[in-house]
């Protein structure tokens, strides 16, 4: 197989050099070995990842009043027609059943009633819902964490600032390619420029956005750079 090219910690907000995609027609034991590229992006020591921690026995599971975490997919449509989706979703992709907005509000304040403490928002799209802020806003008021999944389209400055003003605990946006050919190559009617400036607005309203990559033989080769890409951009994760 074809070696890596190492790419070298990006100084600033620069498109990082990339190897050529491997093409469609090549077999899948051509392509870079993640456990090969995974040893190179381990190796970065500019990123914080998620680790195991051990620490004091917690309290036994029937002593919980309520579940610790609930994820919430307030729709299944989104723009894109992402290669590697496991929802499935897609622009014609809504569910019939989705729940409408007094329905939904009526189903965040249940939530905060019950002491589930943690909420996380994936989709399809959930910015793309007209009811998702006032959910978001529902929910943060009576003191439950927000966790947002999204392709980054809609975080303008104005909901960026929305975002920072609800402490939204995490963000994760999806970037599947260090250069826009990758990307939207792997999620067709999804923009790399979209994405990148979501994380810059975040990033200088102090919300430590995560970068989210999913590899595939369509854009592994660009693994190491975009996760340099993450590191210059400021994310607090690469996921």
């Amino acid at each position: 197989s074809e070696p890596i090219q190492t790419i070298a910690p990006a100084q600033g907000v620069q498109q990082p050099k990339t190897v050529a995609p491997a093409p469609l027609d090549k077999p899948v034991w051509e392509t870079p070995k993640l456990e090969d590229v995974s040893e190179q992006v381990m190796a970065q020591p500019y990123i914080r990842f998620t680790e195991s921690c051990s620490g004091p026995e917690g309290a036994p599971v029937d002593e919980y009043a309520a579940p610790l975490f609930l994820a919430w997919q307030l729709t299944n449509r989104c723009s894109a027609r992402c290669l590697a989706c496991c929802e499935e979703s897609g622009p014609d992709r809504a569910w019939r059943d989705e729940l409408g907005a007094s329905e939904a509000l009526a189903l965040a304040d249940a939530i905060a009633a019950a002491g589930i403490p943690y909420v996380a928002f994936g989709g399809g799209e959930p910015l793309g819902v007209d009811h998702a802020w006032g959910i978001f806003e529902r929910l943060a008021g009576r003191g439950v964490a927000i966790k947002l999944e999204t392709d980054g389209s809609r975080i303008d400055a104005a909901a960026a600032d929305r975002l920072a003003e609800l402490a939204v605990d995490c963000v994760q946006i999806s970037v599947d390619g260090a250069t826009a050919a990758t990307h939207e190559r792997v999620r067709p009617g999804s923009s790399h420029a979209s994405a990148i400036g979501a994380i810059e607005r975040l990033v200088a309203r102090r919300l430590e956005p995560q970068l989210v990559f999913v590899p595939t033989r369509l854009n592994v080769h660009e693994i190491v750079a975009a996760f340099d890409l993450a590191a210059a951009l400021g994310c607090s994760a690469f996921v």
